[in-house]
């Protein structure tokens, strides 16, 4: 059975956009551990994390608010202020956590790149 990486297709979507530079968002452990980032760096892309205490309140979305099903728009408009601000900084703006464009809801930016999104259609286009 093939492994097909969601980083993989993610770098896939980054590459073919022209996009050297990436900021990974997504949980704590997902931003601060290598797992993701290293699969990610190993095409050739440079990959950023938010700072910590970004990392932590975007954490606390996602354990506190997105996991019960109950988030409030004030949640939902601090979030797209963080994903604003680094669009200046970089070419693509990674969800690393399936949940996160839930955040976003229907006005996901175009540098945004949505992982399980990506994720599937890579497996829909794989050739057994």
């Amino acid at each position: 059975v093939p492994f097909l990486h969601i980083a993989d297709a993610v770098a896939k979507e980054a590459i073919s956009r022209g996009d050297s530079k990436l900021m990974l968002l997504g949980t704590k452990f997902t931003c601060q551990e290598d797992f993701y980032r290293q699969r990610l760096e190993s095409h050739g892309l440079e990959v950023l994390i938010p700072r910590d205490n970004e990392i932590a309140e975007i954490h606390r979305f996602i354990y506190t608010k997105l996991k019960t099903g109950s988030f409030p728009d004030s949640a939902n408009e601090r979030f797209r202020e963080i994903v604003l601000s680094f669009e200046k900084s970089v070419g693509s703006i990674v969800l690393a956590c399936t949940e996160l464009p839930l955040l976003l809801g229907n006005e996901i930016p175009d540098t945004c790149l949505d992982t399980i999104e990506l994720h599937c259609q890579a497996i829909m286009d794989y050739k057994f």
